[in-house]
């Protein structure tokens, strides 16, 4: 990005010592091939969404400090990690019952309980207790727990692609497309199709718009790296992906209204 090394150079000349990011945008100032360091930056968090390993390997080359996301951050910079004292966290089945298994196969909504979480959405205006199920807040999210204790998301509920009773998430498969040299973000969305219920489909934005990644090696980047039923069935080339304020990525049907 442009803006990239200019807020950087502002940055290094103010003596920033703390920021406060979203993972696209710590992935923009670690891409970025200046010279502008931030000596004085003592702490940098990461919110808004998961932060993907790439990322945090990437600012921590770049500056010199890791990301921060919780406690394990250095260790673990992928994991959400556990609530703070006062506070419990639970995963949630589809019919309500705890889900108390470890790993990537034991996965379920990430609910929240404590004091203080939040009093209302402001817009549409709706009071916590509306939102709050068995004393606790639904956030939507689907995760699971590794043998720490510590919370990894697996991608949001509304983002889930079911291709044939096959469940996984578009966040992902965007990670690892993401990760591909000639990718410079991309979307993955749910397709209806007639006999598997759902199909994943990718849009690309290209690093060099000259020169877009070809369909057929984006296929073969992610069958080494995915199971066969996560693959995109289409690869659809894009000037650009749309995203939110704060750099997450707006879904096709938050366009649509």
């Amino acid at each position: 990005s442009s803006l990239a090394g200019p807020t950087l150079d502002f940055a290094a000349r103010e003596g920033v010592t703390f920021l406060y990011a979203s993972p696209f945008h710590h992935r923009l100032l670690a891409q970025d091939a200046g010279v502008a360091r931030l000596p004085r930056l003592r702490l940098a968090v990461s919110t808004a969404e998961g932060l993907r390993r790439d990322v945090a390997e990437a600012f921590l080359r770049r500056f010199g400090l890791p990301l921060w996301n919780q406690r394990e951050a250095a260790r673990k910079p992928e994991a959400l990690g556990r609530p703070l004292p006062g506070y419990e966290a639970w995963l949630r089945g589809e019919a309500g019952e705890p889900v108390t298994g470890q790993g990537p196969g034991h996965v379920g909504e990430l609910c929240i309980r404590g004091a203080g979480l939040f009093d209302a959405y402001l817009e549409p205006w709706l009071p916590a207790a509306a939102l709050a199920g068995e004393g606790g807040f639904r956030t939507g999210d689907q995760g699971w727990r590794d043998a720490d204790g510590d919370f990894h998301l697996a991608g949001r509920r509304a983002n889930r692609i079911n291709l044939a009773g096959m469940k996984f998430f578009c966040e992902e498969v965007e990670a690892v497309l993401d990760a591909h040299p000639g990718v410079a973000r991309s979307r993955v969305s749910p397709r209806r199709h007639a006999r598997l219920g759902e199909i994943a489909v990718a849009e690309i934005a290209p690093r060099d718009p000259s020169q877009p990644p070809d369909a057929a090696l984006l296929r073969a980047f992610c069958r080494a790296r995915l199971p066969a039923y996560k693959v995109p069935r289409e690869f659809l080339p894009v000037a650009a992906i749309p995203t939110t304020d704060t750099g997450k990525v707006l879904r096709r049907r938050e366009d649509e209204g």
